[in-house]
């Protein structure tokens, strides 16, 4: 399972007037200083001070054990399944169209689930498979790669 990045050390560069910084990611949020009160300089290093401090992060995961429990199942229910943008019949994304060619030419029986439906899944999935893009493709239960692996495996054919 991904872990959540519990702060961001990186050093800020800012100016004064920039006002408000923040880094977002699917599992976390930073919020940088809003008021600042100037430059300080020392031991030859220049430093933004605030007068506000930095809120804390907060990392959640959105693979909760009922939606692992549920991924279980469907990733078992089916000897391939491909969890894609759009379905087979009418793909939302070339690398999810490609895979889904690639399974077509080897007349591969294969189920599919949209993952644009529904955002929660597609965040829980990432972090179900620790592969953070679509597609994602399943067989006997394990997870086998993205597009990049299939097209690979389908050029060694």
């Amino acid at each position: 399972m991904m872990s959540c990045v519990a702060a961001f050390q990186s050093p800020l560069f800012t100016t004064p007037s920039a006002g408000v910084r923040s880094v977002a990611a699917p599992h976390a949020q930073a919020y940088y200083p809003t008021r600042l009160r100037g430059w300080a300089s020392g031991g030859g290093k220049t430093l933004l001070v605030s007068s506000t401090r930095i809120r804390p992060i907060r990392c959640l995961s959105a693979l909760s054990p009922e939606l692992k429990a549920n991924l279980d199942k469907v990733v078992t229910s089916q000897k391939v399944i491909l969890f894609m943008k759009g379905t087979k019949e009418f793909p939302q994304c070339g690398f999810s169209n490609t895979v889904v060619q690639i399974l077509k030419t080897l007349n591969v029986p294969f189920e599919t689930i949209d993952i644009l439906e529904n955002e929660f899944l597609r965040q829980g999935l990432k972090e179900y498979s620790n592969w953070p893009t679509f597609p994602q493709l399943y067989i006997d239960g394990e997870f086998y790669g993205g597009c990049d692996i299939a097209v690979g495996e389908f050029i060694m054919l």
